[in-house]
């Protein structure tokens, strides 16, 4: 897991934004899933890994975690890797 603070909730807005941005452009994304009334977790999956990110808004901080292989999101999401 990979954690920033930043100075602002828009500086953090922005950076988790551009996060997503190039997690897009790592290979062909299997499947995505994101909350619709709170987009601030969002897991993304490949053929060969799955990404979660988290924007934590009132700490302006964002997390990032990665399997070490192939995981279906609800897998990864009952490990709940933000807790």
């Amino acid at each position: 897991m990979e954690e920033v603070q930043l100075k602002s909730y828009r500086e953090a807005f922005s950076v988790y934004e551009k996060t997503i941005d190039e997690i897009y452009r790592y290979g062909k994304m299997i499947d995505m899933n994101y909350d619709l009334y709170d987009w601030t977790v969002t897991y993304i999956q490949f053929k060969d890994i799955t990404i979660g990110i988290k924007l934590y808004r009132p700490l302006h901080t964002i997390q990032l975690v990665q399997s070490e292989k192939h995981m279906q999101i609800r897998t990864m999401e009952a490990d709940n890797p933000f807790s």
